[in-house]
């Protein structure tokens, strides 16, 4: 090909026709810029369909941390209801509204807990990348209810760390004999015994009707709920941005 366009250039010269020769050549230098803007078209239309391909294969991962996420979002909300159970309870006992409950565990109250927000830490800063706008939107404000879960969470535990457990301790009600005699010197509780052995319930009585305890339970009551109502909207979320996600794959 290049040899018959050098012959047609020289045919052109010999005869003198340079106009024709200028068309000529005017003509070649379209060609090749056609052939390098259809090529650079190409390498584009590959570059987006990769990078199509990679977000897809992202959302799938997404799907699958949100999958597990809702596994720990439901968990915990049964676990915090758990808890607020024995806050109403030990509450109603201080009113002489119920009596010891043995199906409880009062060893809760001495418990924390944490939460990790994996898909802030997972994807926050790759959300720019993703083509979707309701997708990016949507995964925002997921992050955004992670994060006020995460501080209900540290807002519980630290009245838990500073003020409650200080309390019990005071008070004589965190039960160290038991803790000792009871739990294996290498592991945290004996089979059956589990947590129960940290308190007292001998001790946590005689502080009922105390304003420290009333106090107390008032944070506990609170607090709970408010890291409840916050796991329920972000496991709300949850299933908004999974079925979005798997509509966009199945496009």
């Amino acid at each position: 090909m290049l040899k018959f366009f050098r012959r047609v250039r020289q045919k052109f010269l010999a005869e003198n026709k340079v106009t024709r020769y200028l068309l000529y050549a005017f003509g070649e230098i379209l060609l090749v810029v056609i052939g390098i803007m259809l090529a650079l078209q190409v390498n584009n239309w590959n570059t987006e369909r990769v990078k199509l391909i990679e977000e897809k294969n992202t959302y799938i991962k997404v799907i699958k941390d949100l999958e597990s996420d809702s596994t720990r979002i439901a968990y915990a909300i049964r676990n915090f209801k758990i808890h607020q159970d024995i806050h109403f309870q030990v509450y109603d006992e201080t009113q002489l509204l119920a009596g010891f409950d043995s199906t409880l565990n009062y060893g809760r109250l001495y418990w924390k807990s944490t939460f990790i927000p994996r898909m802030g830490n997972n994807y926050g800063e790759i959300i720019p990348e993703f083509s979707n706008e309701e997708i990016r939107e949507l995964l925002n404000n997921y992050i955004l209810f992670e994060k006020r879960v995460l501080d209900a969470f540290k807002d519980w535990d630290d009245m838990k760390v500073n003020t409650l457990i200080p309390y019990f301790a005071n008070h004589g009600i965190l039960n160290t004999k038991l803790t000792f005699q009871d739990a294996p010197r290498y592991e945290m509780y004996t089979a059956g015994r589990s947590e129960k052995i940290l308190i007292q319930y001998d001790k946590l009585k005689e502080r009922y009707g105390s304003v420290e305890l009333d106090q107390n339970l008032f944070d506990l009551r609170w607090k709970t709920s408010w890291i409840i109502v916050n796991l329920e909207r972000l496991g709300q979320r949850n299933e908004r941005l999974k079925k979005v996600l798997n509509n966009e794959l199945n496009r």
